[in-house]
C-alpha cells in the first residue's frame, strides 16, 4: 500500500517514489481483478451446477408422475374391461344412453 514519507528528498527522489508507488498500486489493482475474475468465475460454474441439478430433479419427478399416470390410466382400463365383461347388457344400455345425449347436444346448435 502507498505510505506517506517526509519531504527532505529531493524532486527527482519524490518522483522515483511517487513511480514505485504508482507501479505497487498497478499491481494490487490487477490482482484484484484477477481475484474478481476468479470469484465471478466460480460463481458463474456453481450457479450453472446448481441448475443443471435443479433441472434433473424436475425431470425425474415429471417421469415418476407419467409414471403414475400411466399405472392409473392402465388400471382403469382393467377395471373398465372387466366391469364390460362382468356386465355387457349394462354396458351397451350405458353407451346407448351416451350416444343419445351427445347426439341430442351436438344436434341442437
Amino acid at each position: 500500500m502507498a505510505q506517506t514519507k517526509p519531504t527532505t528528498a529531493s524532486p527527482s527522489q519524490d518522483i522515483a517514489e511517487l513511480s514505485k508507488q504508482i507501479d505497487a498500486l498497478k499491481e494490487d489493482i490487477s490482482g484484484l481483478s484477477s481475484a474478481f475474475a476468479s470469484l465471478a468465475s466460480s460463481s458463474r460454474d456453481a450457479a450453472i451446477s446448481g441448475a443443471r441439478e435443479k433441472a434433473a430433479q424436475a425431470r425425474a419427478a415429471g417421469e415418476d408422475q407419467v409414471d403414475a399416470m400411466l399405472r392409473s390410466a392402465e388400471e382403469l382400463g382393467e377395471r373398465t374391461t372387466n366391469a364390460v365383461r362382468e356386465q355387457p347388457a349394462m354396458a351397451v344400455g350405458l353407451a346407448v344412453g351416451a350416444g343419445f345425449l351427445l347426439g341430442l347436444l351436438l344436434g341442437r346448435r
